[in-house]
């Protein structure tokens, strides 16, 4: 418009000094345009590499989770076949108990028998059979006691496994949601990546270590 009104003016068939001015002043804006757009489409481009790479970096990591989780679910398999072996040797030593319990009838039986045969000996046999008597039940309330503390300890080990798989489960979905609004929260999906391998490390370490001590209660309930 500035130049049409100089053309206008001056009426003159060849471009005026000032005309010449006013072309040469918007050549010059629009190369300074030109150059402020072309810094601006460089510094998009660089953060749009950085962000590319903050992505495969969400990815490996999303990767290395599935990894662990199915590490975890192979551990869990092992775990419940564990259980279900040491489930097999709890019915053993429950038929071994009973066994014996149906010995030590018969042998208070037999004892009785000859108790009554031995009328000069009644009161000593008595005592004796009374004193084993005691300490075979305190054995054995011993060692039921301890059985049903193994057991009871077994099934919250089954328990948290199942409750871990689940929960490991919802994280694994909680990790898809955020991901997808990758765009928009990356730096927090990092820090929440970090925190879920935290907890499932630790998580992990603390049922190692339950797993540990059951392991020595079941051996100290064999011995026993």
């Amino acid at each position: 418009a500035e130049l049409a009104a100089i053309r206008a003016k001056d009426k003159s068939p060849q471009p005026t000094p000032a005309y010449q001015q006013v072309l040469e002043k918007q050549l010059a804006a629009m190369n300074c345009r030109i150059e402020e757009l072309r810094e601006h489409l460089e510094e998009e481009m660089t953060n749009s590499d950085a962000l590319m790479a903050s992505h495969e970096e969400v990815l490996e990591v999303v990767e290395k989770l599935k990894n662990e989780k199915s590490h975890l679910h192979e551990r869990l398999s092992k775990k419940e076949v564990k259980l279900k072996k040491q489930e097999s040797k709890r019915k053993k030593a429950v038929a071994a108990q009973q066994k014996a319990e149906a010995l030590l009838q018969a042998s208070k039986v037999e004892l009785e028998s000859k108790l009554q045969d031995k009328e000069s000996e009644q009161q000593k046999m008595e005592e004796y059979w009374q004193a084993t008597n005691a300490e075979l039940e305190a054995k054995l309330t011993d060692s039921v006691s301890k059985f049903m503390e193994a057991l009871s300890a077994l099934q919250m080990l089954e328990a948290s496994g199942k409750e871990k798989d689940a929960h490991i489960k919802e994280k694994e979905e909680a990790f898809v949601r955020r991901t997808s609004d990758l765009e928009r929260e990356l730096g927090e999906a990092e820090a929440s990546v970090k925190e879920k391998e935290k907890r499932l490390k630790e998580k992990e370490e603390a049922s190692f270590i339950r797993t540990t001590d059951l392991e020595r209660e079941l051996e100290e309930a064999k011995a026993q």
